[in-house]
């Protein structure tokens, strides 16, 4: 009989210290990729069962993911931002990633005037605010990079922690294995906070220039599936990763190389 690929021994070998330190005292059955809701057929209810913001911002803070308080309002600029955002931007969304780099803002968002898809990076003001409201902030195009979000929050349900914290190492050595150093400077992978869904579990959203799309029940038997399809800068989702698309959100202009000119943040 052959080992199941997603099972904690047969990937064991491959994760990091950290993430085994991560993990500990998780068991796989329960809260792992051997659980039943991922071993059996894919949910009726998976598919378009999250609703894609057309503005989703990102905190990426040093706070590691394990330890997060449940709403992360533990987390440093949190409670401001949120403050700020629901005032100047309502219906932006607002979730915590954590960032090995400076900390800073990242804005995904279909351009209304344009159509768009935009990826910016924005400083933190002092006092700390809507950024992009704020003058003198900088602020980076990162429109032709690729960022992975994995839900990895552990403290809002284990099954998170522990999928979230295994897909992100394994995604990460994935993408420099196949795509190098300077792929890997051009693909973010970064544990995220709760995006919904506990049942869903790993919860993986990709952005890039054609928009967003969400995973549900997405499984370390994925991952070089994914990263083939980023690697070769293809639009189109693996036909064995269609039946676990939660959502989706596409740029309203097809991206060619007149749009890239059209689509550029000035």
């Amino acid at each position: 009989m052959l080992e199941d690929p997603d099972s904690f021994k047969a990937i064991k070998s491959h994760l990091s210290s950290k993430t085994l330190q991560d993990i500990e005292g998780l068991d796989p059955s329960l809260y792992g990729f051997g659980r039943e809701e991922c071993c059996g057929s894919i949910p009726e209810s998976l598919p378009n069962s999250m609703k894609m913001d057309k503005e989703h911002v990102m905190l990426a803070s040093t706070m590691p993911f394990t330890q997060w308080s449940k709403l992360t309002d533990n987390v440093p600029h949190y409670t401001e931002l949120h403050r700020s955002l629901q005032k100047d931007s309502p219906r932006a969304s607002l979730t915590v990633c954590e960032t090995n780099d400076d900390e800073c803002v990242l804005r995904f968002r279909t351009n209304p005037n344009t159509g768009c898809f935009e990826i910016t990076q924005y400083s933190i003001s002092d006092p700390v605010s809507t950024p992009w409201t704020e003058k003198g902030t900088l602020q980076v195009d990162r429109t032709d990079e690729c960022f992975i979000f994995v839900c990895s929050h552990l403290s809002r349900d284990k099954r998170c922690g522990y999928c979230g914290a295994v897909l992100v190492d394994l995604l990460r050595q994935a993408v420099l294995r196949k795509m190098g150093e300077d792929g890997a400077k051009r693909v973010s992978v970064l544990p995220c906070a709760h995006i919904g869904g506990h049942i869903y579990a790993g919860n993986v959203i990709l952005y890039r220039k054609s928009g967003g799309v969400a995973f549900g029940l997405f499984k370390p038997s994925d991952v070089d599936t994914l990263v083939d399809a980023v690697a070769s800068g293809t639009d189109e989702i693996p036909e064995s990763l269609r039946p676990r698309i939660r959502g989706q959100l596409y740029s309203n202009i097809p991206v060619t190389k007149e749009s890239n000119q059209k689509c550029a943040i000035m």
